[in-house]
């Protein structure tokens, strides 16, 4: 009954918060957005470090803009509204390096940073930072504590397998420390998401495999003796601003990409998915990204996003928070009046 009745009401943005990648805008439009964002009542608005995947796997192209950077304009913007990265890469910077700009956000927006990492694109991670993707769920783990520990203002004393801190005690730069949160979707990943992250962040994960994250996060964290209850989940849903065939491409083409991973296909298989990523990720390898996008038919376009419209955008982000999941929403448009388009969006699942 409670989901039936929220379902039914007005959208609540308090709840939801919008996510735009670093490439979308320049700093000085974003902190702009996040201030529209802000007067509309929104809770959230975050940067993403991440790849445009049309040219893969021969080109990366696309990661333009440090998220760090867009926080720091929009915080000077701003007064209320949370800000965050959804994601930065933990290949990208070191544990203290990330944890000094996350102080430092933290105190320039008075206590609104949300500090959200992963472990971001193969191709950028290896090509572009240059590292081998190895076993990334143990490197995550000692990245996680690192940060932790130094904006608790404790003492950071670690020498693990990826990484070694030891005699570094940041100063407190604000009385609370920002919430970190953790990107995963693989089990190994979501565990370590349940030991030490203050929230998981889930990338295009239908509700049909919420409960999936949770009994891999509640195992994290019975281990580490928490309470899973305490780990917040999110959701980074894509959405389209129109139904222009380009916008319905690119998100198809986003849905290619997530699919062609195997590591991804427990999760669409606990969502009775697996057949279709399977196909999917075959096309990928034999005849590309293109073709493999003209394989995402109109169900997984209706499981693993929000849709087009501001009223099923708002039914399907009142279907995540009736299951305990906050949405990143994460829209796709043409660059082209982009703004506006966006603009005209948020203002609508304001009313919707």
């Amino acid at each position: 009954m409670l989901r039936l009745a929220l379902l039914r009401t007005v959208m609540d943005v308090s709840y939801l918060s919008w996510c735009l990648r670093n490439n979308d805008f320049d700093s000085r439009t974003y902190a702009s957005l996040a201030k529209e964002a802000e007067n509309m009542g929104y809770y959230g608005f975050f940067s993403v470090e991440g790849t445009d995947r049309k040219a893969l796997p021969h080109l990366i192209t696309g990661n333009i803009r440090s998220a760090f950077i867009n926080n720091a304009a929009a915080a000077l913007a701003t007064s209320k509204i949370k800000l965050g990265t959804s994601i930065v890469s933990i290949y990208s910077r070191t544990p203290l390096a990330t944890s000094f700009e996350a102080a430092t956000l933290n105190e320039l927006s008075n206590g609104r940073f949300i500090l959200g990492v992963g472990v971001g694109g193969p191709w950028l991670v290896e090509k572009g930072y240059g590292y081998p993707l190895d076993r990334p769920a143990v490197r995550m783990k000692e990245f996680l504590t690192i940060v932790k520990q130094a904006l608790s203002g404790a003492k950071v004393d670690f020498q693990g397998e990826f990484y070694k801190v030891v005699d570094v005690r940041l100063e407190q730069l604000h009385p609370s420390a920002p919430p970190v949160l953790m990107a995963g979707l693989n089990p190994a990943m979501l565990k370590v998401g349940g030991m030490l992250a203050d929230g998981v962040i889930l990338n295009m994960f239908p509700t049909e495999a919420l409960e999936f994250a949770r009994e891999k996060i509640s195992e994290g964290a019975e281990k580490a003796g928490r309470n899973p209850r305490d780990v917040k989940l999110y959701v980074l849903a894509a959405c389209g601003v129109s139904d222009e065939p380009t916008v319905v491409n690119s998100l198809k083409t986003g849905i290619a990409f997530y699919c062609h991973i195997s590591t991804h296909h427990k999760f669409l298989a606990y969502a009775g998915l697996q057949s279709y990523a399977e196909k999917i990720q075959r096309v990928w390898s034999e005849q590309g990204p293109e073709k493999a996008a003209e394989e995402v038919n109109d169900l997984l376009l209706e499981r693993l996003t929000l849709g087009y419209t501001p009223e099923k955008i708002a039914y399907r982000c009142k279907e995540y928070l009736s299951k305990g999941a906050y949405p990143l929403i994460y829209p796709h448009f043409d660059k082209e009046n982009g703004k506006q388009k966006l603009l005209r969006l948020m203002h609508a699942l304001t009313k919707a």
